[in-house]
């Protein structure tokens, strides 16, 4: 679970994994002064940053700027959210801003995208489209001729051993982790 709090002692601001929410419910921050401390976040990453390539600091610039619209696309919409429905709007912002981040031309952001497209609606959808740039539009799957179809239950007769939809989901966040932690500091 991914979710933001502030340091009042430091005035920091960590991004980190939270396993027991209902003991940090009063430090979340809504939605809508996210704003402000995305804005302390891609300053301070700048200052830290200088030694670093410009084309990192550029994705993280881009990545922080995508996050931020879909922030406050979520926030417009849902003026009043749950602790639950915030943690699912900063967490679909993220991954569509790291998805998008860099052309989303890699096979996990195209496969973020797909899933954003075919399963949210409302404002989760409206701040993916208006993320990304475009229109998301649902793919069917072409259809296939017999034959392909007879020389798949072949090949599945034969014991071609495929991986489970649990072992692809935990490759894909270990993956979605690794970039946000690459992406965000602390």
């Amino acid at each position: 679970m991914c979710c933001v709090f502030l340091s009042l002692s430091h005035h920091h601001i960590f991004f980190h994994q939270i396993n027991r929410l209902h003991a940090i419910s009063h430090l979340l921050i809504p939605l809508f002064q996210c704003e402000n401390l995305l804005g302390l976040i891609s300053s301070s990453t700048k200052a830290r940053m200088q030694k670093s390539s410009s084309s990192a600091l550029m994705v993280k610039q881009e990545f922080f700027t995508k996050w931020k619209k879909g922030l406050q696309i979520y926030s417009a919409f849902n003026k009043e959210m749950t602790i639950m429905e915030r943690k699912r709007a900063i967490k679909l912002s993220a991954d569509v801003a790291i998805a998008s981040t860099r052309s989303a031309t890699t096979q996990w952001s195209r496969a973020v995208v797909a899933d954003v497209s075919t399963s949210a609606a409302g404002a989760a959808r409206i701040a993916a489209e208006e993320i990304l740039g475009r229109k998301l539009t649902e793919r069917r799957k072409a259809l296939a001729s017999k034959k392909i179809v007879r020389r798949r239950r072949k090949a599945a007769a034969r014991g071609v051993v495929r991986s489970s939809a649990a072992a692809v989901a935990k490759k894909r966040v270990r993956n979605r982790t690794r970039v946000l932690k690459r992406l965000i500091p602390g």
